[in-house]
Order: structure tokens, then C-alpha cells, then sequence
């Protein structure tokens, strides 16, 4: 064989395998990145807060106020009143 072919070949294995070194270590390091972020920076919810069909609870509050006032200081304009007022509760 020609003696410059044997050294430009282990040249280029050098580079091939030191290119595939270089890429392992950086997969490494951000695979090591991704675990500590999703176990301490932004970690997934553990339960859902949303209701399950189960477990749906209506609830109803019964503090409504009637649209009429004891006593109202302002202007009503379009349904809308612009002032203070104090509403009487419907009791029930």
C-alpha cells in the first residue's frame, strides 16, 4: 500500500470516532439538563385538579341580590348603575 493512504485513513477514523465521542457527551449533558429541569424546575402535576364525572359537585350560593336597592346614589344608564348603592338579599 502506499505509505500516505495508512496515515490519512487513521486520520480520518480519529476524526469520525472523536465527532461521535463529541456527540455522546453532548447527549449526555443535555440529557442530564432535561432530567433536572422536569424533576426540580417545572416538574408535571402529579393529580389532575380537574373533576372527575364521579365526583362533580354542584354548588349553588344563595346570596343573590334582587336588582333593587335599599338605597342607590348614582346614575343608571343602559341596565348598568354607576354609583352606591345598598342591595337587599332575597332570603329563601
Amino acid at each position: 500500500m502506499n505509505p500516505i493512504i495508512i496515515p490519512a485513513v487513521q486520520a480520518t477514523k480519529h476524526a469520525v470516532m472523536r465527532t461521535i465521542s463529541v456527540i455522546c457527551v453532548l447527549l449526555v449533558c443535555a440529557g442530564l439538563y432535561w432530567a433536572v429541569y422536569r424533576t426540580f424546575i417545572k416538574p408535571r402535576p402529579t393529580e389532575s385538579y380537574a373533576q372527575k364525572a364521579e365526583t362533580i359537585q354542584n354548588y349553588e350560593y344563595h346570596n343573590y341580590y334582587d336588582g333593587d336597592s335599599k338605597f342607590f346614589i348614582g346614575i343608571k344608564l343602559f341596565g348598568f348603575k354607576f354609583g352606591v348603592s345598598k342591595m337587599v338579599a332575597i332570603k329563601k
